[in-house]
């Protein structure tokens, strides 16, 4: 709602970032390669990403906006529509390109415990990577863990560029799903790679988050299959 505001997130560790993000991106591809034609989420937000006890993600409410929502709504009202990619708050042009944009918009909360604003993209549009780097290194100075811890932000480079590129305006230059995962998974093994067994423990997401159980789309475990 309006009312949840981006002062009371916290920045996610690195490996919560990496493990969330990966879990909905694999979700993501189970939708959109679901026979025959594939389902579009169409409604990614926070409230629908549900956590487990170890930060495994589902996601619930897909498919429903797209095709409940009525050609008239008027969604401008709402705050869910700045996770909504441009072509979809007017036409209503939902698309897995859209469901990218969306994934983009989270994982930049993820990365910097700030809900979305209206003017983001206008005011940061040019240098995201900067901004989330920013936030970050502000959260530090207020007593937030290090920046410089086990080489975080080094370990969240290639998760911020993924994040920038999945938020451009123009649908047809966004990664596919598909190309978001792969990215997130190298992202995450390299980080994995380079860490030691100190700098592995989760840290809560942002307030915006019901952390709970939930039937949806499981995490992707090899074959996408139930929680553990």
């Amino acid at each position: 709602s309006s009312s949840r505001t981006s002062s009371k997130g916290k920045p996610l560790h690195w490996t919560s970032c990496m493990k969330i993000a990966e879990d909905v991106a694999a979700g993501l591809v189970h939708l959109h390669q679901s026979p025959p034609a594939g389902i579009v989420h169409g409604n990614l937000k926070p409230s629908n990403v549900l956590l487990g006890p170890d930060f495994e993600s589902c996601l619930t409410d897909y498919g429903l906006v797209p095709t409940l929502l009525p050609s008239h709504a008027d969604l401008a009202s709402s705050a869910s529509v700045l996770y909504r990619a441009p072509e979809t708050r007017t036409a209503h042009a939902f698309t897995p390109a859209s469901d990218v944009y969306s994934f983009g918009v989270l994982l930049l909360e993820l990365l910097t415990g700030k809900a979305p604003f209206q003017d983001l993209m206008e005011m940061h549009s040019d240098d995201i990577p900067s901004w989330v780097r920013a936030v970050r290194e502000e959260e530090t100075e207020s007593g937030g863990e290090s920046a410089s811890a086990g080489g975080t932000e080094e370990k969240l480079g290639a998760l911020i560029s993924i994040a920038a590129a999945c938020v451009v305006a123009d649908p047809a230059r966004r990664p596919t799903t598909a190309e978001v995962l792969r990215m997130v998974r190298e992202a995450r093994a390299e980080a994995m790679s380079s860490s030691n067994s100190s700098d592995r423990s989760p840290a809560r997401w942002s307030d915006a988050v019901q952390v709970q159980m939930g039937m949806g789309v499981p995490r992707d475990q090899g074959e996408l299959g139930g929680l553990t």
